[in-house]
C-alpha cells in the first residue's frame, strides 16, 4: 500500500487504487485486521515522506567483484585481501576495508534460450 501511495500523483488516483488493492487482497483472502493496519500504515505518512531518499549508510570501502567458483572462493578472498594489505599501505590515502563479492556465472536457462530472457 506504501507504494500505491508512493506511485500515485493524484489522490483520487490513489484511493481508487487502494480500493482496487484491497478487494484484491480480500478476495485472496488476507485477514482484514492484516489490511487494516497496512492500510493504517500508508495513510500515517504523506506521500512526500515517502518519495524522500532515505540516507545511505557510507561505507569507505573499495567493491572487488569476480566470477564464483566453488572450488577457490577462500583463496581468491585471501589472496585479494592480502594484495589489498600491502596496496593499501603503498597507497595510505585509498580506503583500508576492502569487500570481496562473486557473481554468478549465467543460468541454465539463459544458457539454452539466451534471446528469450530479458524479454
Amino acid at each position: 500500500m506504501l507504494r500505491v501511495k508512493t506511485n500515485c500523483t493524484f489522490d483520487s488516483v490513489y484511493r481508487e487504487e487502494i480500493r482496487l488493492l484491497l478487494d484484491m487482497f480480500k478476495a485472496r483472502g488476507y485477514p482484514d485486521g492484516v489490511l487494516v493496519r497496512a492500510y493504517a500504515e500508508a495513510e500515517k505518512r504523506t506521500r512526500q515522506q515517502l518519495l524522500e531518499r532515505r540516507g545511505a549508510v557510507a561505507v569507505d570501502c573499495v567493491n572487488f567483484v569476480t566470477w564464483y567458483n566453488a572450488g577457490s572462493e577462500s583463496g581468491i578472498r585471501r589472496a585479494v585481501r592480502e594484495f589489498w594489505a600491502g596496496y593499501h599501505q603503498a597507497n595510505p590515502l585509498l580506503p583500508e576495508s576492502l569487500r570481496v563479492a562473486f557473481r554468478c556465472g549465467p543460468s541454465l536457462g539463459r544458457m539454452l534460450a539466451p534471446n528469450l530472457k530479458g524479454k
